[in-house]
């Protein structure tokens, strides 16, 4: 059942690409374990990558925005402290996904609602964007322009 939980995209894409990551390092060490198969269905597995070679489903990156600059040592300064309290909200997350992702008991960690109704996808990444509110809200908006 899906809960309602207030996170910046910056940190849902941050915590995505760090299960990403951990999961790619859990796969490579199941295959360095996992046993070769033999005989026929060995041959048949290569011929096969012969002729139509790995197919893998490259995605679509949106275009990287550009780094925000500051003028001002006063930005300079609150980007750097925003950097900060960033990583140090983070830091408890990502600590408890390295030590508890790929155990017997695994953790399940927090998902966009397209997520947990599209559950047989193998990636969300692109539903996910539109899953959180990045627009300025309409009464914000109209005292900045004032």
């Amino acid at each position: 059942m899906p809960y309602l939980h207030w996170e910046t995209d910056r940190n849902r894409k941050r915590m995505a690409d760090i299960i990403t990551k951990l999961s790619n390092i859990e796969k490579e060490k199941q295959q360095k374990n996992a046993p070769r198969p033999t005989g026929l269905l060995a041959e048949a597995a290569g011929k096969a990558r012969e002729k139509f070679g790995n197919r893998v489903p490259t995605e679509v990156q949106p275009p990287k925005r550009q780094p925000t600059i500051p003028t001002t040592a006063l930005g300079n300064y609150l980007l750097l402290i925003s950097r900060l309290y960033e990583g140090m909200d983070i830091e408890p997350d990502v600590r408890l996904l390295h030590e508890s992702l790929h155990r017997p008991s695994p953790l399940h960690p927090r998902r966009t609602l397209d997520q947990s109704y599209f559950w047989k996808l193998a990636n969300t990444g692109q539903r996910d964007q539109d899953q959180v509110r990045n627009a300025c809200p309409a009464h914000y908006c109209k005292i900045k322009e004032r």
